[in-house]
């Protein structure tokens, strides 16, 4: 077992940066909105107090609002993914999942996909013109081949057995039976526990999908203020200005969650592997 770092990677990327860019958005909010070149990134950085006291607290309140910021991505950006996607574990072994409105059993779970939709519309409309329509979701969206696919279910059969679990029988089927079935978090700690040199790699992973989700919600919340002020303001006080930063901030929400979609794939992946190669007998 690797030894933990009371100020870990995560804590960094995942939290103090979102954070940090948090701060720097509240703090030059109006200046963004009349955005017009660099200059206002420039000044900022040039006008920071570096003053202990305020590095010290610039440092608390980032990390702090980083962990929000973290928590409310976990539950919006990454659910959206869930719902749309289906978990990586199961699209890369080619399992059938029931997603977005199918996955949807209650009221209230319609609902909470129509508030998100809301929530975030710039972001989803991007990723369904370009990742559903123009196919760029297979970047980031793709299964191994059948060998590869059979090999991973029969080592993970094995380890589920030696402990008692259920095994994945027709793990292929349409009606989609196991999407209740968690088997990727007893295989993460599985391949976390018995792999050493894979530890640091797993660990980098999660750093890196929790950092681009955290910054995707983050942008993605400026898109869509943007953008609804944008069609409020369309008719009455058009701007070009904030046309422009509309795009540009969406994006750049939609490079991030493709990034997110991308560390999310290979960290479920790594585990995958590591369940394949390493001996559980």
């Amino acid at each position: 077992m690797i030894k933990q770092n009371p100020f870990s990677l995560y804590d960094f990327l995942g939290y103090f940066i979102p954070g940090s860019v948090c701060f720097f958005i509240l703090l030059n909010f109006n200046k963004i909105l009349e955005f017009k070149n660099f200059d206002v990134f420039i000044n900022t950085s040039k006008n920071f107090d570096t003053s202990l006291d305020s590095v010290t607290l610039f440092v608390i309140f980032s990390y702090v609002v980083g962990h929000i910021v973290s928590f409310l991505s976990s539950i919006t950006i990454e659910r959206y993914t869930i719902w749309k996607y289906g978990f990586p574990s199961k699209y890369i072994l080619g399992i059938a999942q029931k997603t977005f409105w199918k996955s949807a059993k209650k009221c209230t779970d319609f609902a909470w996909r129509i508030i998100l939709i809301i929530l975030f519309f710039p972001l989803i409309i991007f990723d369904y013109i370009l990742g559903s329509q123009l196919n760029f979701e297979k970047f980031f969206k793709q299964s191994v081949d059948k060998s590869l696919a059979d090999l991973i279910v029969f080592k993970a059969n094995k380890l589920l057995s030696k402990i008692g679990y259920e095994e994945m029988h027709d793990y292929k089927n349409n009606e989609g039976i196991l999407n209740n079935f968690d088997f990727h978090r007893i295989l993460y700690h599985y391949a976390y526990e018995n792999s050493k040199n894979h530890q640091q790699k797993l660990s980098n992973y999660v750093a890196l999908y929790g950092f681009t989700r955290t910054l995707c919600f983050i942008f993605s919340c400026l898109s869509s203020y943007f953008f609804y002020k944008y069609l409020f303001e369309i008719v009455t006080n058009y701007s070009s200005n904030l046309l422009m930063i509309t795009l540009l901030s969406t994006t750049t929400a939609y490079i991030l969650y493709m990034a997110f979609m991308k560390f999310y794939r290979r960290y479920s992946l790594e585990c995958l592997m590591v369940t394949a190669i390493i001996e559980n007998d």
